[in-house]
């Protein structure tokens, strides 16, 4: 079972630099997280303030240890650095690498990044994973990979119908969901296994309601885990786990997926995620309306009962979204982009 909740009031996501660390005090936060550190943590603690690394899970550069889409296509997903958790291989260094890092950085808590599966960013590969673990995982779910795969190629040709699609085609688009879902449920147990063992707080960075179930992030599943849950609110960033870019990535999927318009797959995306954009695509990929940014915010707060912290991304829209989502939250995460 999780534990309570570490507090602190602000954190700031930084680089794995001494020097930041003083910057982030100087700012005025009291913890700060990053890629693990030997060095930083200790400095952190030094200064007075919290420390917890990110670990990214599927962190490879082995093309073999890849995920595998319903076309049978395999990729590293992400930023070109991530592969299936569900491979025993990856599984077995994911866990060394935590305890590797929480015993050289002496951490009370880890932040996990990247526990699911492609996302609309990703394009096509949003329909996987069909590598032969997760195959073996469907069969002890008594689910037949090679008909889930037929069938999820055919509700990919048709997702501009949803949700008035063949029966059978959503069944299979919510099944490979399921599918998902259990899946990072199976990799919680084993790394809540080993950090119960080593006794500190497991974190993490997670997606938006609106795209977590997508990606097997089950909230229900992850609040069973986790004792903390950064919620990802980047509302004008460019790559993978960007809300604005993910949901551009969706539109642009639905129309090349199913050869219908961009305004009409903008109609799609509404029906997948409960949101109504209300603007064109080219204004989504650089920014989402702050109504949304705060609606997924307050809806993973009613599903995370005192564990959801928002993560904000630090730009020029930053202090007029703090302003407006004042009274929402306790604890705060901040992002600071590259070049900022």
């Amino acid at each position: 079972m999780a534990g309570e909740i570490v507090r602190y009031k602000s954190g700031l996501y930084i680089k794995p630099v001494v020097d930041e660390v003083k910057k982030a005090l100087n700012l005025g936060f009291d913890a700060v997280f990053t890629s693990p550190s030997r060095e930083v943590a200790l400095k952190a603690r030094e200064l007075g303030l919290l420390y917890a690394p990110l670990i990214w899970i599927p962190k490879t550069s082995d093309l073999s240890l890849g995920v595998v889409n319903a076309w049978g296509e395999v990729k590293l997903f992400a930023f070109n650095n991530s592969g299936c958790i569900m491979n025993p291989a990856l599984m077995e260094n994911i866990l060394s690498r935590i305890e590797r890092v929480v015993d050289e950085t002496d951490a009370d808590a880890i932040i996990l990044d990247a526990l699911r599966f492609p996302s609309p960013h990703d394009m096509e590969w949003l329909f996987t994973c069909f590598c032969r673990y997760c195959r073996d995982f469907m069969k002890s779910l008594n689910i037949n990979s090679e008909e889930l795969a037929e069938n999820v190629r055919r509700a990919a040709r048709n997702i501009h119908l949803y949700p008035h699609l063949n029966p059978v085609e959503f069944n299979a688009l919510q099944t490979l969901f399921y599918v998902r879902q259990r899946a990072v449920e199976h990799a919680l147990t084993l790394i809540g296994d080993l950090t119960g063992k080593l006794g500190i707080k497991l974190w993490g960075a997670v997606f938006p309601p609106s795209l977590a179930w997508m990606v097997g992030q089950n909230y229900f599943i992850l609040n069973r885990f986790l004792d903390q849950v950064q919620v990802m609110l980047y509302h004008s960033g460019r790559g993978a786990a960007c809300l604005n870019h993910e949901l551009a990535s969706l539109v642009k999927l639905i129309s090349s997926l199913s050869s219908i318009g961009v305004e009409d797959s903008l109609k799609v995306l509404s029906y997948l995620t409960g949101f109504e954009v209300g603007f064109n695509l080219d204004r989504l990929e650089r920014e989402l309306p702050l109504n949304i940014v705060m609606e997924e915010f307050l809806r993973a707060k009613k599903m995370f009962l005192g564990k959801a912290v928002p993560i904000f991304w630090l730009d020029e829209r930053f202090e007029s979204i703090l302003r407006q989502m004042e009274g929402l939250f306790e604890v705060i995460a901040v992002f600071k982009p590259r070049g900022s």
